[in-house]
């Protein structure tokens, strides 16, 4: 009976952990700043961020008008404030807090 209700108690522990609210932290801001270019065609066009660094980041989609402000800023310089995709496997895809025109040189 006792070793019953020790493997009930582990296996309580490892669904309880598995829904842990740590599991959910949001990742760090940061700021970038880049070009923001429009890749692909209509209907499903994408907005990519090619950094001063010149690393490349895709901006995820959202149907918000400040998404249709971004796209309509294609070429200009700006700088940004992101945040990575919550899939730790996936760096290149970045979510857009806030932006400004960034000053060009």
């Amino acid at each position: 009976m006792l070793r019953l209700l020790a493997y009930g108690y582990l296996l309580f522990l490892s669904f309880s952990q598995g829904c842990s609210p740590q599991k959910y932290v949001l990742a760090p801001q940061r700021v970038l700043s880049g070009i923001v270019y429009v890749v692909g065609n209509e209907p499903f066009p994408r907005l990519l961020l090619e950094s001063e660094s010149g690393c490349t980041y895709t901006i995820l989609a959202d149907t918000s008008s400040f998404y249709r402000k971004l796209k309509s800023l294609q070429g200009r310089k700006l700088r940004l404030v992101v945040r990575p995709n919550e899939a730790p496997a996936d760096t290149s895809t970045i979510r857009i807090e806030r932006y400004e025109l960034a000053e060009l040189p």
